[in-house]
This record gives structure tokens, C-alpha cells and sequence, in this order.
């Protein structure tokens, strides 16, 4: 397969930080209310949250804006940071694939052929993990390979037999351990989930079993640390009462491992383009269906109100910082802390969010974006010509 194509498919497969790319808006109808359990909203007053912000640490402000840049002939995208702190990126052009860079960010060194198909990096930003035609194959036989970050030396590889019914994102655990994804075999009925162990090389598969209908399918599939517990963001058709399909609906659903299934625990609609990660192995985040960011207690069931009209975000590697798109256009900085979104600052303006990612420090954010329509109305933070293509990328220096 050709670089160009790797392109198409890798834009749809990037997991890990990545952005949750979900079909459409979510509007809740009463005919959906039966699989949605009952819930405690928490909103915190206005007092504790000033008690909390006193003795916290400033706001953020951007020292500095490098644009990415993977070559001229390149039509390359960013995946996240390495543990070095140097970006890592896919060049797709015809002489590399993965690739890293330094500050400024202008120049690439070649990690890999251009015959991998990037899949993701670790959250520890060691691994790099792609997919690429097994040799002297035929048909649809592929291998799985963990590569190192700093050199692109290969560390394993796996043999993944190509499903050609469907196949999904590649999702890392946070402790950088479990690799997770969800499958349906030609002819099934409903998902599965793959899991693989990179410290052990072991596979193993697993029962997806909710209060679904036949054409849910998952999106992504983030293991909690423990593997004892399931992040799934899936699409689910609903149906009108003439028994008429209608649009999709995108979930976020955290279900338990009891003996060889994922079982349902809570569901929430999500929002268009949601995502949903895991704070520690008892608490989630998640953009809901109304653009409010919430947080889940498993312990307790309690759904706390973080933060309102947002869209996409991403945490930092240590849970204490985070980013989040507000406004379609605005991406905006703050610490998280308990049950509160503190020292909010806008940090860019002016490109609708796809990919958002911390640097190992947290003082990097990784944006990268599509210019929204209206961008002639009012000024950019960089200049136009900056933006020349239909996404742009670059790293914002935070202090």
C-alpha cells in the first residue's frame, strides 16, 4: 500500500491522544432513555471553587508558537511527544514514515520506512506501534510492530491477521502496557475486543456485552490500568418508532472485565467529535452530548459538571493539566484539580481542533487543526499563510 493511501486510512486509525472522530451531533430523544442509567450531577458553587484556586498555580500564557513543518514534497501529521520531548510524526511522503523533531520543528529524522502504517505512540512516548505488510505475504495478512521512539529500532512484532469485515483504532493503556481494539468477524452479530500485552506479547479476546442493538459498533476501546475496566466509545443506530433507521448516536460506555466480557456499567451520550479518557482507574472525563465536560466517580456513580461548552480535550500524562477546545475555534488551558477546572486561559485561536497533546512536561501543547470558515472576520494568531493546507499543526510554549 502506498504512502497516500496510508494517509487516508492512518487520518481515520490515529489512537492513543488522539481526537475520537465520532459521526453526528448527539440530540437525546426519550426513545433512548432506557439504556441510560440514573445518575447524581454534582455542580460546584461558586465558593468552593475559590477556595480551591487559592495557592494554585498561574494561569497559563504562550511563550512561544512553532509551526510544524515535515518537509515541503511531505503531507505529513503529528502523533504525539516522545519521552525525550522531541515530536513524533508520520512524514507519509515516498522516503519515510515515522519520523521526530526537535525545536523549531522544521526538520524530520527518519524513524521508519514509509511502509508502516502508523497506529499510535505509547503515552510514555517509547513505542511507537504501526502496522505494515507481512513478508512474502498474500492476501490480507499483516504484522504489528512496536518500534522504539528514539531510534525506530524494532522491539516486536506481532501477527495480525487483517479482519476484512472491519477493524478499528488502536487505543493505549495510560501505564503504556495494554493495547486495545475492537473487531467484528465477517459474518458476526456484534463486537469483540482485542486486547494485546506488550510486556507479556500475549493476546487475549473478550465479549462486548450492553444494553445495545445489533449495528453499535466500537469506535475506540482504552483499557483502565489494572485491565480490570473499559473506556468504549461506540456508535449506535437508533431507530424511529415507524422502525426507520435515523442518524447515528455516539456513547461513551465504562464497563467491567467479568470473566471472558466487557460488561456495561454506565452509559452517556457523548458529544459530535467527543472523547473520553481516564483520569485514574476510578474516575473518567468526558465531552457529553450537550458540550459540557463532565467527570465520572465509578466508586460512587456521582457526574460532576467540569467545564461548559467544550469539545475536544486531552489531560497531561501526570492527570493534572488540561486542554480543551470551546467555541469550535479556542483551544483552552487549566489544572485539574478534584472536581474542578482551575486557571482557565485561552492559549490559540483560530483552528478548529483534531489532535490535542501534552508535551512529557506540560509545558508543550501539541494542536493540530482545520481552519474554520469564518477566519477572514477576525485575526489569527499567526499569519494566514501559516495555515496552507486543510490541517496545520503546531506546539505552543506554555509558561
Amino acid at each position: 500500500m502506498r504512502p497516500a493511501t496510508w494517509r487516508k486510512v492512518g487520518k481515520a486509525l490515529r489512537g492513543g491522544a488522539l481526537a475520537l472522530a465520532v459521526a453526528a451531533a448527539f440530540a437525546l430523544q426519550a426513545g433512548c432513555a432506557s439504556r441510560l442509567r440514573s445518575e447524581t450531577v454534582v455542580i460546584p458553587d461558586a465558593a468552593a471553587t475559590a477556595a480551591a484556586t487559592d495557592g494554585a498555580d498561574s494561569t497559563f500564557e504562550v511563550q512561544s508558537i512553532f509551526k510544524v513543518s515535515f518537509g515541503e514534497q511531505s503531507a505529513g501529521y503529528p502523533l504525539g511527544w516522545a519521552a525525550d520531548g522531541r515530536l513524533i510524526g508520520y512524514a507519509n511522503d515516498a522516503e519515510h514514515g515515522f519520523v521526530a523533531l526537535s525545536a523549531p520543528y522544521r526538520d524530520t529524522v527518519a524513524l521508519s520506512d514509509p511502509y508502516i502504517m502508523p497506529l499510535g505512540l505509547s503515552p510514555d512516548g517509547r513505542r511507537l506501534l504501526g502496522m505494515a505488510k507481512a513478508e512474502d505475504a498474500k492476501g490480507d495478512a499483516y504484522t504489528l510492530k512496536l518500534l522504539a521512539s528514539d531510534d525506530g529500532r524494532e522491539v516486536a512484532a506481532i501477527p495480525y491477521e487483517a479482519l476484512k469485515w472491519r477493524k478499528y483504532p488502536f487505543t493505549w493503556s495510560d501505564n503504556s502496557r495494554y493495547v486495545a481494539y475492537g473487531v467484528r468477524d465477517r459474518g458476526a452479530s456484534a463486537d469483540r475486543i482485542e486486547i494485546y500485552d506488550a510486556q507479556t506479547g500475549g493476546t487475549a479476546s473478550y465479549a462486548w456485552t450492553g444494553d445495545t442493538s445489533s449495528s453499535a459498533t466500537i469506535v475506540t476501546v482504552k483499557l483502565s490500568n489494572d485491565k480490570a475496566k473499559a473506556l468504549i466509545v461506540y456508535q449506535d443506530d437508533e431507530k424511529s418508532q415507524a422502525g426507520q433507521l435515523s442518524e447515528s448516536r455516539s456513547y461513551v460506555m465504562l464497563a467491567e472485565r467479568v470473566g471472558s466480557a466487557f460488561e456495561s456499567r454506565y452509559v452517556h451520550p457523548l458529544a459530535d467529535a467527543g472523547s473520553a479518557d481516564w483520569v485514574n482507574d476510578s474516575q473518567i472525563v468526558f465531552a457529553g452530548a450537550d458540550d459540557t465536560l463532565f467527570g465520572y466517580d465509578v466508586r460512587n456513580g456521582a457526574l460532576t459538571v467540569l467545564a461548559e461548552g467544550t469539545g475536544l480535550f486531552c489531560l497531561s500524562a501526570d492527570k493534572q493539566t488540561i486542554a480543551f477546545s470551546r467555541s469550535d475555534d479556542t483551544v483552552v488551558a487549566g489544572r485539574l484539580q478534584g472536581n474542578n477546572v482551575l486557571n482557565e486561559a485561552v492559549v490559540y485561536q483560530g483552528l478548529v481542533p483534531v489532535l490535542l497533546a501534552w508535551s512529557p512536561g506540560s509545558d508543550m501543547l501539541l494542536l493540530e487543526g482545520t481552519k474554520p470558515p469564518y477566519t477572514k472576520e477576525r485575526p489569527l494568531p499567526v499569519p494566514a499563510e501559516d495555515i496552507d493546507g486543510r490541517y496545520a499543526s503546531f506546539v505552543l510554549q506554555l509558561r
